[in-house]
């Protein structure tokens, strides 16, 4: 597999810890509860103007339930919707990914596989991706066999600026306690820790989309 120099800090910090030994559970299903349909995005872009949003939402455990990172995209929805689903240029939109292969596509779905660049050894996992044209994108697991069994993300593009812009939302959960035994130690006492992967990984995805969309958009 081809290599690539390592990302950042910020997404190493995040990647790191979802590295180690493959577990041997089958595909959890993951329900997220998305906040498009229900949020008036609008009110938020006072706010989304100065720099991405997020939200974490807890269970009454405590453990994570979701994280929803929410940017505004200086570029048509029609622009972001390509620069989602530009699976051939995936490895050049998001600068951790050693490599993706598309398997099969079959009316509004897509399979890909996926190999994370981290250090050690690298993440490898399948992915449907469930496409309702310009408007969402629903991405679960998709076989028993990669090195990621629980998680589930979604894109939301909703126009903004008479469509002129786009408020992006990307929802999203893994499961950080399946890398490896070290990391289940390390949520015993810091329990947060789960929280914080998950918007670090969050936040680097959504800024990938926004500086490859708004460079096709000429908008900067």
């Amino acid at each position: 597999m081809k290599t690539r120099p390592q990302a950042s800090a910020l997404l190493l910090a995040g990647v790191l810890l979802l590295a180690g030994t493959k577990p041997a559970a089958r595909v959890v299903p993951v329900q997220l509860d998305p906040l498009a349909g229900t949020t008036n995005f609008e009110q938020l872009v006072p706010l989304l103007e100065r720099g991405e949003l997020s939200l974490v939402e807890s269970r009454p455990s405590g453990r994570l339930q979701q994280v929803t990172v929410i940017g505004l995209v200086i570029a048509p929805p029609a622009v972001v919707w390509q620069v989602l689903t530009d699976y051939r240029n995936y490895t050049s939109i998001f600068k951790n990914l050693a490599e993706l292969e598309i398997v099969k596509s079959e009316g509004n779905d897509t399979w890909l596989d996926y190999e994370l660049e981290v250090p050690g050894s690298n993440l490898e996992y399948r992915l449907r991706h469930h496409h309702l044209p310009r408007k969402r994108i629903d991405i679960t697991l998709a076989n028993d066999e990669g090195d990621i069994q629980t998680g589930a993300w979604r894109w939301d593009l909703v126009p903004h600026d008479n469509g002129r812009q786009t408020i992006l939302v990307y929802t999203l959960y893994t499961d950080v306690r399946e890398s490896s035994w070290l990391i289940r130690q390390v949520l015993k006492s810091s329990p947060t820790v789960e929280h914080g992967l998950n918007v670090a990984t969050g936040l680097v995805t959504i800024r990938a989309v926004k500086q490859e969309a708004e460079r096709r958009a000429g908008a900067r």
